[in-house]
């Protein structure tokens, strides 16, 4: 589980199940970190699921340290537009964490300028 157990048990049963239907589906595309359909599967997964739910700070550290992991499999495009858009997304759930700008520094720190100021 991406999350702690200790934060896991204070949500509500409601959230807990869709916190377990994500960790589920995380699960689930465990494939080859070549494979870069399974990549942007995972980023989808995650991008989906904060459209109507606000999501704990570590599945935002995970789709950021994925998308690091995988960088030198993904084009500068692909990583550029993955990048900024998980990190928008993480502004807007409140979470936002500094070293994230050190391997995306233009596409962060763009956001953070056009959303933050």
């Amino acid at each position: 589980m991406i999350i702690q157990k200790e934060l896991y048990d204070r949500c509500c049963p409601a959230y807990q199940r869709i916190i377990d239907e994500l960790e589920e589906k995380l699960i689930a595309i465990n494939a080859p970190e070549e494979d870069i359909p399974i990549i942007k599967q995972c980023f989808s997964i995650i991008m989906e699921v904060s459209q109507s739910y606000l999501l704990p700070k570590e599945y935002w550290r995970y789709c950021l340290d994925y998308l690091i992991r995988m960088q030198s499999r993904l084009t500068e495009d692909d990583l550029d537009f993955l990048c900024s858009s998980t990190a928008k997304r993480a502004l807007f759930h409140l979470h936002f964490e500094e070293r994230w700008d050190n391997g995306f520094e233009a596409s962060v720190l763009f956001v953070v300028h056009t959303y933050l100021f």
